[in-house]
């Protein structure tokens, strides 16, 4: 159990490997991964979002599972308010704050989400898995997105934040990201089946997007330098702690309170303890953000998930 659920990890590992390794053969410069970070969020990021909840869910199962998926959004949104505070306690530079609390925050719940919770929890656990990422991918395109382009704004403003009103904030929202999780859940709710031809497009565009953001990590860690990665600044040390502390005992605590079963509670406790959102150097790049910040975060959260991994199997299984 505990090596099918690290080969998950070492999956991850190897492609961000790849895409560094791509990058200092000089086959990715700055306009090559400017080009890659547009198509993921304009184009395949979307595919995937729709795709998802078409081939996840029926208006039944989200209807029937609004509880689950409640305790998701509460988990995570007690998690980014404790992230908010954090900001504060911490003094957490104005221009980083959003790549910060999307590094507390939100967890990598498909690449690394889906493969651990089967390794685990067997097969039955994949529909809780597919709740959580719901709320997941909704926080992250929305309010995540927002946060992140304010940091964007505010390295533009010379971090005075003079330059930008509320108004440019919430543009941000109905980007291709936040408009594809809108329309993939109107599709299911009013029971739309895609033709073939469609369908498979939009699942073959889709198909690119987890693998093409893992080398693009790779490839913003060898345009900072790979040593960065030992770098634990208190961004990097207090995302630790939110990622692998804070997010699984909000979820423990929110689930406790509705008085949900154990067995999906575990699941989702699962998908909140994991490492940080791959989108979130994406979201970092196209919006002119901490890039760097982002993938150490990403790929430090990654590698600690080795040791992290195999304590939760380890707990769920015999505690």
């Amino acid at each position: 159990m505990i090596f099918e659920a690290v080969q998950a990890v070492l999956m991850v590992v190897i492609i961000i490997a790849a895409g560094y390794f791509i990058a200092r053969a000089g086959w990715a410069g700055k306009t090559v991964t400017d080009f890659i970070s547009n198509l993921i969020v304009g184009v395949t990021l979307p595919c995937t979002a729709v795709m998802a909840f078409l081939t996840g869910f029926t208006a039944k199962t989200l209807a029937d599972s609004w509880i689950y998926i409640l305790a998701s959004f509460a988990a995570i949104g007690v998690t980014w308010l404790a992230a908010k505070l954090v900001v504060k306690i911490a003094k957490i530079k104005k221009t980083q704050r959003g790549v910060f609390t999307a590094l507390f925050s939100f967890s990598n719940s498909v690449f690394v989400g889906l493969p651990v919770a089967t390794a685990i929890f067997g097969e039955e656990a994949l529909v809780f898995a597919l709740f959580y990422y719901v709320a997941n991918t909704t926080f992250m395109n929305s309010l995540g997105f927002v946060e992140i382009a304010r940091d964007g704004m505010e390295l533009s403003c010379g971090g005075k934040g003079a330059c930008f009103s509320a108004k440019d904030i919430l543009k941000k929202i109905f980007k291709p990201p936040m408009i594809a999780v809108l329309v993939g859940f109107l599709l299911v709710m009013l029971n739309v089946r895609l033709p073939v031809f469609l369908s498979s497009a939009l699942s073959y565009i889709g198909d690119v997007t987890s693998p093409l953001a893992l080398m693009f990590v790779g490839m913003i860690l060898q345009r900072t330098g790979i040593s960065r990665i030992r770098k634990f600044d208190k961004g990097i040390s207090w995302a630790l702690v939110g990622r692998y502390l804070v997010s699984p005992l909000a979820m423990l605590g929110i689930t406790a309170c509705m008085g949900l079963p154990a067995f999906p509670s575990e699941v989702l406790t699962i998908q909140m303890s994991l490492p940080a959102m791959v989108t979130t150097t994406i979201f970092a790049e196209i919006s002119g953000a901490d890039t760097e910040l982002a993938a150490r975060g990403v790929a430090v959260t990654t590698l600690l998930s080795f040791l992290t991994i195999p304590i939760y199997i380890l707990l769920f299984t015999y505690v």
